[in-house]
């Protein structure tokens, strides 16, 4: 089966979406445009009431010369952007794709870098009021990204992922800002 020419231009445009919200997951600090933008690309892939997803479109006959415009209109709007392995399995391979698994990564690293940003600011603040409000800032954002981790079907990892969330939470209600650490969670396809 083949596209329509209108089918064409909605496809393209969903692979242009695609790689797009993958770029913002995989390099945002802000968890809710990681949410956000994953919950815009399980919607992508897997369509909806309105429209199939890149996962059906994917069997189609022209799917490929499709996919190809789609990325060369990406990198003539981003010119400045590299796509990523990631972005380009999305979009060669959209039934092979483990979003929850790119999820999990890049919540995890925009908790960190939030934590190290935001540790690094508390340093310099003087007001107890204000560094309580900052505290409070980083606890309310571990538990937003726990609440949402915890939605994953697939629970692999989880635990290693709450134990590091625990101890930012630890961390910061024993005002230990000087204390940074890192955890290995990477995306595989």
């Amino acid at each position: 089966m083949e596209t329509t020419n209108i089918q064409s231009q909605i496809v393209q445009n969903m692979i242009i979406q695609t790689l797009e919200c993958v770029y913002l997951i995989e390099n945002s600090k802000n968890t809710d445009i990681i949410v956000g933008r994953y919950n815009l690309l399980k919607e992508l892939l897997n369509g909806n009431d309105y429209h199939l997803g890149l996962k059906i479109y994917s069997f189609y006959k022209n799917y490929n010369s499709i996919m190809i415009k789609g990325l060369e209109s990406y990198k003539q709007s981003y010119y400045d952007k590299i796509p990523t392995q990631t972005q380009l399995n999305m979009i060669a391979n959209p039934n092979k794709s483990d979003i929850e698994t790119l999820l999990k990564q890049s919540l995890i690293r925009a908790i960190n870098e939030y934590y190290q940003d935001q540790s690094k600011e508390i340093k310099l603040i003087k007001r107890k009021n204000a560094i309580g409000k900052r505290k409070q800032a980083i606890i309310d954002n571990c538990e937003y990204v726990k609440i949402h981790l915890s939605e994953c079907s697939n629970k692999s990892g989880l635990d290693t992922i709450f134990n590091f969330i625990n101890n930012i939470i630890k961390l910061v209600n024993e005002d230990n800002f000087e204390e940074t650490f890192t955890i290995d969670f990477r995306v595989s396809y």
